[in-house]
């Protein structure tokens, strides 16, 4: 059977894919740090400030890894984790009503699925 596009080229996309994904969101999160420490603070996550900076700091160095394919075994485990740890938090869809509800839950399964992607790539970079 014929392959018409080689699935090192595939991999190659979904790496450059999450690398864009993470690097946007950490520098979305760098532009508006007020903001989100402050939202941090309201949800009730302790060492907003710190956690706010170590947060961006695990998704820009994430983020560099993918896209210049290093370190995968430890890096998206640990990416993996943290948007285990952020989806609950940020994404508390059961806690809201109708519309708002709708989109926490709709980013809530979207990091569900970010999870799943993740895990596709470290099996198939083995």
């Amino acid at each position: 059977m014929t392959r018409w596009i080689d699935p090192a080229w595939l991999l190659a996309a979904a790496r450059v894919i999450l690398a864009l994904f993470f690097l946007i969101h950490a520098y979305l999160n760098f532009r508006d740090r007020d903001g989100m420490e402050k939202l941090m603070t309201e949800l009730g996550v302790p060492y907003a400030s710190a956690m706010l900076g170590l947060g961006i700091v695990l998704l820009v160095l994430g983020g560099v890894a993918l896209l210049v394919n290093v370190a995968l075994a430890y890096v998206i485990p640990l990416l993996i984790g943290f948007v285990v740890v952020v989806t609950p938090i940020f994404h508390r869809f059961w806690q809201f009503e109708g519309e708002r509800r709708t989109r926490a839950r709709l980013a809530f399964l979207s990091n569900v699925g970010l999870i799943g992607g993740m895990l596709a790539l470290l099996a198939a970079s083995r």
